[in-house]
């Protein structure tokens, strides 16, 4: 979708995954773009400081092993007035948890099973990835000790949360 929308610039990609670094050159060669595929972590981002206008972390940070490490990495490599966006799952925190726990412990691995026709598929461990995730006020409340947050938004009873900050 940024690539999409992009007019100017370089877009970077981060991740420690070769296989997701290749799966986006293939989905973004179409674009007339300066594309970097950068492999790494988060949390040790191997890029120079103050380099970024904008850092898009998007369904990832539950994945991090330091999460607090990852947002202070983020920060670092912004510019001043940099923004950070961060959209991710979030236990909710409104009375609805259990109802997205249900969903995501046996809804999401049956439809994923039947959407890729076989039993063990990548989607059957989002749970065990759900159950430590931030409600929305601790996802906001760890950006906020880095940057200062514009606006946050919850979504589908508070399951996804998006936080813009800038630095």
């Amino acid at each position: 979708m940024i690539a999409e929308r992009m007019q100017e610039g370089r877009l970077f990609l981060l991740d420690p995954l070769d296989e997701m670094l290749w799966s986006a050159f293939r989905n973004l060669m179409k674009f007339d773009l300066e594309i970097e595929f950068v492999k790494g972590l988060m949390e040790e981002i191997p890029l120079p400081s103050n380099m970024f206008d904008l850092v898009v972390a998007s369904y990832s940070i539950r994945d991090c092993m330091d999460r607090d490490r990852a947002i202070a990495e983020m920060k670092r490599v912004l510019k001043r007035g940099g923004r950070l966006m961060l959209l991710d799952i979030t236990r909710p925190e409104n009375g609805f948890d259990a109802i997205v726990s249900i969903h995501m412990k046996y809804i999401v691995p049956l439809l994923s099973s039947i959407a890729y026709r076989k039993r063990e598929n990548p989607w059957k461990a989002l749970y065990r990835t759900y159950v430590n995730m931030w409600t929305p006020s601790e996802m906001v409340k760890a950006v906020r000790r880095h940057l200062s947050v514009e606006f946050y938004r919850t979504f589908a009873l508070g399951a996804f949360t998006l936080v813009s900050a800038r630095k």
